[in-house]
């Protein structure tokens, strides 16, 4: 009798030590699979975010080239006006 329950007993251990580690390693990939999710998700947005960077880029290049060349047209106006050129 008494090695029946220590044999039941083993089984038990081995059992309840499996189960622990089928719990553990559906939580870790319940875990990589919401990790995955999150890394999609910021990728999304860091694309996103590089788009717009790109887009203000352009304007402000844009707007630089658009000054500077009326800078240029008006002083050589004002110094011809002025006949220092």
């Amino acid at each position: 009798m008494h090695a029946l329950s220590v044999s039941f007993l083993s089984s038990q251990r081995t059992h309840y030590a499996r189960q622990k580690a089928e719990d553990k390693l559906e939580s870790i990939s319940k875990e990589m699979s919401k990790s995955r999710e999150r890394e999609a998700a910021l990728r999304d947005d860091a694309s996103t975010v590089q788009a717009r960077i790109e887009y203000l880029s352009i304007i402000s290049i844009t707007v630089l080239l658009t000054v500077s060349a009326w800078q240029m047209f008006y002083l050589k106006s004002f110094f011809r006006s002025k006949k220092l050129l």
